[in-house]
Formats: structure tokens, sequence, C-alpha cells
């Protein structure tokens, strides 16, 4: 679970298929951070979009279709 302004760490999305997956965290009260898990790990300045908790709801409506 993601809490807002109390996830700093990455969290694996719970939906992952073969390892093609988002992460997500907040570390802000005001946003969440995601990004995909194939670009994070070993690499400086990996791509991430940072959102609003709204738009993050809004993305997560949109995701699941």
């Amino acid at each position: 679970m993601i809490r807002l302004g109390g996830t700093p760490n990455w969290t694996k999305s719970s939906y992952t298929v073969q390892n093609a997956c988002v992460e997500v965290r907040s570390e802000q009260p005001t946003s969440l951070d995601i990004t995909d898990s194939k670009f994070r790990w070993g690499r400086e300045g990996a791509p991430v979009l940072n959102l609003s908790p709204a738009a993050f709801s809004s993305f997560v409506s949109f995701a699941r279709g």
C-alpha cells in the first residue's frame, strides 16, 4: 500500500507480468512518483513520472480498463 508522504522507497505494483511492472513511491504528501522497473535498476536518471494524487487515481482507473 502506498501512503502519501509515507512511502519513500519504490514499491512494485501488485500486478506484475514477467517482471514487466511499474513501481511507485510517495515521498511528499502531494505527489506520487511512477517508474518502469526495467529502467530503474542500475541506471541513474531513469525516467520518473510525477503525479498528483488525483492524476494518479485517474491513471490507475485507466490502466485497469
